[in-house]
């Protein structure tokens, strides 16, 4: 299991792009201080999120991740091409998968 310290817009992002990797996902909210967005102090309230994945499933998301934004940036194709928007759509999750901390 991983856990991330990410703001509520992120976890929403996440919550509903990583099962198109891993159906069966699971991404548990711990924490979300939304007082603090409703008061103004931030524009998305801080978050800490579990994702249930194990080392290697982790790893292979990763990959994923990686061959979808290889293609992407090195075959010059069209920013339109499927391959490009795939990049586009998931190529971020990457930096928080790597930065996510195992907690068991």
């Amino acid at each position: 299991m991983y856990q991330l310290n990410i703001d509520r817009n992120t976890y929403e992002r996440l919550k509903d792009l990583l099962p198109d990797f891993k159906p069966d996902i699971i991404i548990d909210l711990i924490s979300c201080d939304i007082n603090l967005e409703k008061l103004g102090f931030c524009k998305s309230a801080p978050c800490v999120v579990n994702i249930d994945i194990d080392k290697p499933e982790r790893e292979r998301i990763m990959d994923e991740i990686s061959r979808i934004e290889e293609i992407a940036c090195t075959c010059n194709l069209p920013i339109s091409s499927e391959e490009c928007k795939k990049y586009k759509k998931y190529g971020w999750i990457w930096n928080y998968l790597f930065y996510a901390e195992q907690i068991s």
